[in-house]
């Protein structure tokens, strides 16, 4: 994924943006496995890895939404990491059931319910 323009279509779309956001996605993106779809130069949808391995801030543009690109970038990460020695994982939010959903249709299950606390410190 472009940096720049994953960054800020990432940065519009996942509602947990703050303060410092933008430059954990930047190192992210830019040393770590993402994935995104563009339409017309543009990211439509997009996947990152974070730094603790887990795949997340899995968004697509309102306007591109039910047309399987989220389970595309999914399944193709989720390929990718496999591959390179790593066990596909995911969070999604406990009242999220559109993107647990998706999980349970590309055939991942869940396993734990977890709490996160922590900052976007580097």
């Amino acid at each position: 994924m472009d940096v720049e323009k994953g960054t800020e279509f990432l940065l519009r779309h996942w509602k947990h943006s703050r303060a410092g956001t933008r430059n954990y996605l930047q190192v992210l993106i830019s040393r770590h496995d993402t994935l995104g779809i563009y339409i017309e130069n543009n990211p439509v949808c997009a996947l990152i890895t974070h730094i603790n391995g887990t795949m997340g801030m899995l968004n697509t543009a309102d306007e591109f939404r039910r047309k399987g690109y989220a389970q595309i970038c999914m399944k193709a990460l989720i390929k990718d990491l496999a591959q390179n020695g790593f066990v596909p994982c995911s969070a999604v939010e406990v009242p999220n059931n559109v993107s647990q959903a998706l999980h349970q249709k590309i055939g991942m299950k869940a396993s734990h319910i977890v709490d996160y606390i922590g900052s976007f410190g580097m």
